[in-house]
């Protein structure tokens, strides 16, 4: 087997499957390393294993721990779920109630006024100081990252809160991908400004993470992504941003504004550097996260 199964029982299915018509059957692990990273098992805590003999015994118990804290977080992101569609369907009663009334008697001036409060709560843009703006590669090569980021969004936004204070920060999750995706209209996806949980958790579960993987012209190796784009995105967003986070696993295209990007024949409209300037000219600082090294060939 060369990969750590993230249960025990997938593990023994595999094992079973080595035997068969009352054959005996072989089974070892072969596994990365670095691939071991997901379940927060360092190179230090194997060759610790190792020393004394206990590396199945190591990568059992961080296995069974990285899964209790993932069954978790989709218990926490299934409520939020829950809750989302009971406010979809509270806002849907409001609609036929509102209609059912006639808009002159006393009930349906109550109701006008509920489903307004509904639709603020719904959209909850504007209350917080801070305006945190998130972009992200959604590139094929991003998927963990966003899976990751489905599953721990109620995190992230109960320490926001424990710092800022709750209604204090607006959240705007963007994602962007490269040039290949101009075409279909998906080369930059964005949620509306928020600090509710539920909202940003149905955006991330809408996007799916696809191209990135050379330009689309014939032979064509280009492994940078359109971060000027989103960078230019975060400049003319008229929420006004006060943050913004960067996230991504490659780099932005080199090419200056004016220059044609050869692997897709596009020419830029704006440059990573431009874009950068015009957030500091702002006083709008960008933090930069790799989530992993990233080698061209």
């Amino acid at each position: 087997q060369a990969f750590l199964s993230e249960q025990l029982s997938e593990e023994q299915q595999i094992k079973g499957r080595t035997a068969r018509q009352d054959k005996k059957g072989t089974y070892s692990l072969v596994l990365c390393a670095p691939l071991l990273e997901k379940f927060s098992i360092t190179p230090k805590d194997l060759e610790g294993a190792r020393k004394v003999g206990k590396v199945y015994e190591l990568l059992n118990e961080k296995r069974v721990a990285w899964f209790a804290a993932k069954a978790t977080r989709r218990k926490e992101a299934v409520e939020c779920a829950k809750r989302l569609h009971d406010r979809s369907r509270e806002f849907q009663d409001l609609l036929l109630d509102y209609f059912r009334g006639g808009a002159d008697d006393a009930r349906a001036r109550e109701v006008k006024s509920r489903i307004i409060q509904s639709l603020e709560t719904l959209h909850n843009v504007g209350g917080g100081q801070c305006r945190l703006l998130c972009l992200s590669d959604a590139t094929g090569s991003m998927k963990k990252l966003w899976q990751g980021t489905k599953d721990c969004i109620v995190e992230v936004l109960r320490r926001i809160e424990e710092v800022a204070g709750k209604g204090r920060v607006d959240l705007r999750w963007m994602a962007f991908r490269d040039y290949d995706q101009l075409a279909s209209n998906k080369l930059l996806e964005a949620s509306e400004w928020t600090h509710d949980v539920e909202s940003l958790i149905a955006f991330l579960d809408r996007v799916q993470c696809f191209g990135g993987a050379g330009g689309k012209l014939a032979g064509a190796n280009d492994y940078e992504e359109a971060v000027e784009a989103a960078l230019a995105a975060a400049n003319s967003d008229p929420g006004r941003p006060t943050r913004v986070l960067l996230f991504g696993d490659m780099p932005p295209h080199p090419e200056k504004k004016g220059e044609v990007i050869p692997s897709h024949d596009h020419v830029l409209e704006t440059d990573w550097e431009l874009e950068c300037n015009a957030l500091a000219n702002k006083n709008i600082p960008v933090h930069t996260f790799q989530v992993r090294a990233f080698q061209p060939r």
